[in-house]
């Protein structure tokens, strides 16, 4: 358990580059989402990162569809799901909240509403994408092969059964904020919707007992309500390590989990206490505070397992 006072925490390595800019929007009285937007959305920019935005990688049929929700509270947030015109899916999200008199949108609805509020269409494929979907569907019927595992240096090792979202916490003396952006699970049924944009599935926020969000199976994380359980955990006392846990503990014991299956969680109480936990190794975590930005791997690993020797 670590405690701070103005904080950013993301999924992942990739997500390291704006960690710096974006914590220094964390300064008295500002708003919390704008940091943790910063993160998010540089990473949907970045064609490099196959799972988020631009770079992510399609659907069976070769379309990219993207989703996304931001979040303050139970009562203050907003998902973009199924986009397929407009790569700013955070963006398209907090429009949703902040423009809308609805919760979620999806489909063309969601593209349309995001247009209609100054958001541009875009070609979603990125062409490196569009190749490696070729390659698979030349040879659908590859092995699932091992869970993403984060090398620390801003890249994924794993094949195309893998799969890691971008999950942005941030936290100041306004409150606490959160973003989950994806775009889905490579090669995905066309239509398929994960635990990302879902509120109490892939993000919770309250202001009076924490956050939570979830990146890797979006389909063991749906069932178990898996961050909002977390916050629940935190509103009945536990401590964010003691809350993830329970909630990974709960997985294992009530999901078929596969070998490729792999979950990693971050998470805030709204007195500055924080940490980070996975269902095992490979998940890594950025963190920016007054001691600087730092990426790591969470002490709390529930399956200890060897490092797969193509990531070592």
């Amino acid at each position: 358990m670590i405690l701070a006072m103005s904080l950013l925490l993301s999924t992942w390595s990739f997500s390291r580059p704006e960690h710096e800019s974006a914590f220094a929007r964390l300064g008295p009285g500002a708003d919390p989402l704008d940091a943790a937007m910063h993160v998010a959305e540089a990473v949907e920019a970045d064609p490099e990162v196959d799972s988020v935005g631009y770079g992510g990688l399609p659907d069976a049929s070769g379309g990219v569809s993207l989703d996304a929700l931001v979040m303050r509270s139970p009562a203050e947030h907003g998902s973009a799901i199924a986009l397929t015109q407009v790569r700013r899916a955070a963006a398209a999200a907090r429009l949703v909240m902040e423009k809308s008199p609805h919760r979620i949108l999806a489909g063309p609805g969601a593209d349309t509403f995001a247009m209609q509020h100054g958001l541009p269409a875009e070609e979603m494929l990125a062409p490196a994408a569009r190749e490696r979907w070729e390659a698979w569907r030349n040879d659908p019927n590859q092995d699932p092969g091992q869970r993403p595992w984060d090398s620390g240096l801003g890249r994924l090792y794993r094949n195309e059964g893998g799969h890691d979202t971008v999950c942005v916490l941030a936290q100041n003396d306004q409150g606490l904020a959160g973003v989950c952006t994806t775009s889905g699970m490579p090669w995905k049924a066309p239509g398929r919707v994960g635990d990302s944009p879902i509120p109490g599935a892939g993000l919770y926020v309250h202001p009076r007992y924490g956050a939570a969000t979830i990146t890797g199976t979006g389909e063991l994380v749906i069932g178990n309500c898996a961050s909002f359980s977390v916050v629940e955990s935190m509103r009945q006392g536990a401590e964010p390590s003691r809350a993830i846990a329970h909630l990974l503990e709960l997985v294992l014991a009530e999901q078929p989990v596969k070998p490729e299956d792999q979950l990693g969680v971050i998470a805030i109480s709204p007195d500055g206490h924080w940490a980070a936990g996975s269902l095992r190794p490979g998940f890594k975590y950025v963190v920016t505070d007054e001691q600087g930005t730092r990426v790591d791997s969470p002490e709390l690993v529930i399956v200890d397992e060897p490092i797969p020797e193509t990531a070592s």
